[in-house]
C-alpha cells in the first residue's frame, strides 16, 4: 500500500525514477478501486445510487490520471527513455 500512496505523493513529479513495484503496484490497486466503484454501479445502473456511482468513478478516473501519467514517466525513466515516449500510445496502430 505504501506504494500506491508514494504513487500519489509523487503526482507532479515528472523527473527522476519509479521502481517496477511502484509502477506495477499503483497499477494494481487503482486497477482494484476502480472494479469496486464499478461492480455496485452496474447492478444499480438505473437508480439515483447508480448515477452517484457513475459521476464517483468518473471524478476518480480524472483525479488519478495526473498520478498515472507522472508514474509511467518515472517509470520510463528507469528503463532509460524518454517520458516523450508515453505520447506513443496516442497514436492508433502504432503500439
Amino acid at each position: 500500500m505504501s506504494w500506491f500512496v508514494m504513487a500519489w505523493t509523487r503526482a507532479t513529479e515528472f523527473s527522476g525514477r519509479s521502481r517496477r513495484k511502484e509502477y506495477w503496484m499503483f497499477a494494481l490497486i487503482n486497477s482494484l478501486i476502480g472494479f469496486a466503484l464499478m461492480l455496485p454501479a452496474l447492478f444499480l445502473a438505473k437508480t439515483d445510487i447508480g448515477q452517484f456511482l457513475n459521476d464517483l468513478i468518473m471524478g476518480y478516473g480524472l483525479l488519478s490520471t495526473l498520478p498515472s501519467w507522472s508514474c509511467s514517466v518515472r517509470r520510463l525513466h528507469d528503463t532509460g527513455r524518454s517520458g516523450w515516449w508515453l505520447l506513443r500510445y496516442l497514436v492508433p496502430g502504432s503500439v
